[in-house]
């Protein structure tokens, strides 16, 4: 909603004359004194988005070895936003929380680190120390930046370094805290507001 300003296009001009024809002129910038308010455009989260599951029984060595293990869902719909008068459009990006990071890789003992890649379109949790080697990749999440859906994959078996209760089988692995997806709204002339939400909670 910033203002707009005319100085210097708009000028008023009153000009006096009397009877005899003589006449005298003042100029007035009236611009400055016209203002045009932007409407620039809002966005905000108000939902969750579709939670995501994937079951590692379904790995090539799991005990299925059979089933999917990537799920997509748009996330979209957890955000809610206002274009204005400028019309606008919005790009998602992920990025890497600022949560506590437990996970362990199964085949290696050794943590996880995640990496974002491709101006925030994919965060890759690779063996810690293996970072960039496709052999040692256990997960993925990626967006499509232009509809906010979100594709979750995994390669390897993944735990977290928590106590089994009592054991790890379906023992669920949350992502809460480290991994986000921001939505930004940018109109026309630039304006833009972005909202983010924890997808990794999903």
């Amino acid at each position: 909603n910033e203002g707009i300003s005319l100085t210097g296009l708009v000028t008023l001009t009153a000009t006096i004359t009397d009877t005899d024809g003589d006449h005298q002129a003042a100029t007035l910038d009236v611009g400055a004194q016209l203002s045009i308010l932007d409407d620039g455009p809002s966005i905000s989260t108000t939902g969750t988005g579709s939670p995501l599951s994937v079951d590692e029984s379904n790995l090539p060595s799991g005990s299925v070895h059979a089933g999917a293990t990537s799920a997509s869902g748009s996330f979209s719909g957890a955000f809610t936003s206002v274009q204005g008068a400028d019309g606008a459009t919005i790009s998602y990006a992920l990025s890497v929380g600022t949560g506590t990071n437990t996970l362990v890789d199964s085949g290696t003992s050794l943590g996880v680190t995640l990496v974002s890649s491709g101006g925030g379109s994919l965060i890759t949790g690779y063996v810690t120390g293996h970072s960039g080697d496709a052999a040692f990749r256990v997960f993925t999440v990626g967006v499509d930046t232009g509809t906010g859906s979100v594709t979750l994959t995994e390669y390897r078996a993944v735990h977290q370094g928590s106590p089994d209760t009592p054991t790890d089988s379906n023992e669920g692995i949350s992502l809460t805290g480290l991994v986000t997806l921001t939505a930004t709204i940018t109109d026309a002339d630039g304006d833009h507001q972005a909202a983010t939400l924890d997808v990794g909670a999903q």
